[in-house]
């Protein structure tokens, strides 16, 4: 109590901080507290003052816990998402604009911002997440899931709910999240009203059929109301005020996008890695000049690839099969076998099982998945580049069973889109990796090609007049030879738009550095930072993901004095308010 009152009668004292410009509030030190309740005082007001330059829209606030408006859980529809890209946001947004139309009354949440004692409420509840990482829910549903698997959530006999799942089947523990969700509400004696969808990466078309089963099943059974107590529109999270979907949803309309993709120019494409390097990298920029197209720091472009014309070959020599069969692709479209193995179908895993299985052209096609597009972070910034993006692309490639493999896109774009080549693109929208505000401490952790959005970072704090201190972590195999944008990174770090630059190049010596060991290196400027209100990013693969989260969790442990629960905390508590944002892959 007597720290309480102490901090009321400071923070009383200090109405002063953004009229004299101080940049990060914090507690003087004559103040009559110890080291570590001044550490934690000082961490609470950095995040809060950082907070409040968020504008609600780009970091949506949980709403009141007070009662909902028209609060009868029997005659609302109440839609939860969670979304790492925002393709599972897209889906939400587009179910409750078509269950709005149909005259249900709709609340539209994501699962971090849902009021949680309102689910003992509920009577319809869909909910819908991708999978993110290793089986993981995304950032924004990790708290609903601990609180749904916890012994503080209800039972919940009298909920009708349904869920969809997205993943990617190219990795383990497919669609883990949406399955775990599913089973947690049966346990807890929720009545599933339709069953459970998983969609793969080409999910538009199974989502679109479940969203259909599960609005029909809903008029048939759900009372649709009338009058001021349940208002025309979609209740949401900003601050409880109404808003519909359709208005909160891009607008694609005349516009290129995934099922419309713009034929770009690439302009130039040259490696970043030398030959001695031992792997290949490559800087790709392509033209959206006449497309329309913009896009945002933080942003993916989507690339449709084509398949290497020597694997089709190999399998049509296989199979003794004309390459001008005509063959009926899923959509119902006639095409060339050639054309359809070339850009329409996932061939690259095909197992030796499943090819010899195929007794026709027809059932070959019949048996492939839909070649989907691939996402590249965007290594530029629109205030620089308006017109083009820039691409960091590694290449993969390795040995399997005497037989060289291909990563299909990144050995499309190194090997068959030379300058002047026509490739199939669009801008994916990546709302939960935008930039934090221009004046806020910023930690970027991008070994390898996760690099790339930090060249967009830095690009735009360049041009501001008074940047915030940004710390750049970056590894590789190699300093010479894998330093990517070497010569950029060095003058930002001269000029101070990189105030601190940590290195690590695994193979560079006998034992193995990588990122996450430099972290732990600097564990106590790495606690400051976050104490002053540090933002935390990190791109690159799952396993750097994983390791790196692994290595905050510690660095809470030891410089906080935590237990190893209390340390995992403090990073959900991040995840939460937008302070540690992951784009990994």
């Amino acid at each position: 109590m007597v720290v309480e009152n102490e901090l009321v009668r400071l923070l009383g004292e200090r109405k002063d901080w953004h009229q004299n410009g101080v940049s990060v509030p914090a507690i003087p030190e004559s103040a009559p507290f110890s080291a570590e309740e001044r550490a934690w005082i000082n961490g609470y007001l950095a995040g809060a003052w950082i907070g409040s330059l968020l504008s609600s829209r780009d970091y949506p606030k949980r709403s009141p816990r007070e009662e909902l408006p028209g609060d009868r859980g029997d005659a609302y529809l109440t839609i939860l998402y969670a979304s790492q890209t925002g393709n599972t946001e897209s889906l939400a947004k587009r179910l409750a604009e078509k269950a709005q139309e149909k005259g249900l009354a709709v609340r539209l949440y994501s699962m971090s911002a849902y009021p949680r004692e309102q689910l003992q409420k509920e009577r319809w509840l869909v909910a819908m997440t991708s999978t993110y990482g290793d089986g993981e829910f995304p950032d924004n549903g990790v708290g609903f899931w601990e609180f749904l698997s916890s012994d503080k959530v209800p039972r919940l006999e009298k909920l009708h709910y349904a869920v969809l799942a997205l993943g990617d089947s190219h990795y383990p523990h497919f669609c883990q999240a949406g399955r775990n969700l599913d089973e947690r509400l049966e346990e807890l004696g929720a009545q599933r009203m339709c069953q459970r969808v998983d969609c793969d990466v080409d999910f538009e078309r199974p989502a679109n059929r479940w969203m259909e089963e599960v609005i029909q099943t809903l008029l048939e059974r759900i009372p649709r109301v009338e009058g001021p107590e349940f208002p025309q529109g979609i209740q949401g999270e900003n601050e409880g005020q109404l808003t519909t979907a359709r208005a909160a949803r891009e607008d694609v309309s005349g516009k290129y996008h995934r099922n419309h993709p713009f034929l770009a120019t690439v302009v130039r494409n040259i490696p970043l890695t030398s030959l001695q390097a031992g792997k290949e990298t490559r800087h790709i920029e392509i033209s959206l000049e006449g497309s329309g197209l913009t896009y945002l720091s933080g942003d993916a472009l989507g690339v449709f690839p084509r398949n290497c014309p020597l694997l089709v070959t190999e399998i049509l020599d296989a199979k003794g099969w004309d390459k001008d069969s005509w063959v009926v692709l899923p959509g119902g479209q006639l095409l060339g076998l050639w054309e359809a193995l070339c850009s329409h179908l996932e061939i690259a895993r095909l197992s030796r099982e499943t090819l010899a299985a195929c007794g026709s052209p027809q059932e070959l096609v019949d048996a492939c998945k839909p070649l989907t597009p691939r996402l590249y972070s965007i290594a530029c910034s629109p205030k620089v580049y308006p017109h083009v993006v820039h691409l960091t692309v590694g290449v993969v490639r390795y040995w399997d069973r005497e037989r060289l493999r291909k990563g299909v896109a990144s050995s499309f774009l190194a090997e068959r889109a030379a300058e002047g080549a026509r490739v199939p693109v669009y801008v994916h929208s990546n709302p939960r990796f935008r930039p934090p505000p221009a004046e806020a401490p910023l930690i970027m952790i991008g070994p390898g090609t996760g690099i790339a959005p930090f060249r967009a970072f830095l690009q735009e704090r360049e041009g501001e007049s008074r940047p915030g201190p940004s710390w750049l972590f970056f590894g590789e195999w190699h300093r010479d030879g894998t330093f990517y944008y070497r010569e950029e990174i060095q003058r930002w770090a001269k000029m101070g738009v990189v105030t601190r630059l940590d290195l690590a190049f695994s193979r560079d010596q006998e034992e193995k550095c990588y990122v996450w060991h430099r972290m732990l290196e600097s564990r106590k400027d790495f606690y400051r930072w976050l104490q002053e209100g540090a933002y935390v990013y990190v791109c690159g693969s799952l396993n750097v993901g994983r390791d790196v989260e692994k290595a905050l969790v510690e660095i809470f442990r030891t410089e906080g004095g935590l237990k190893e629960p209390e340390a995992q905390a403090r990073v959900s508590e991040l995840k939460e308010t937008g302070r540690y944002r992951k784009d990994v892959y």
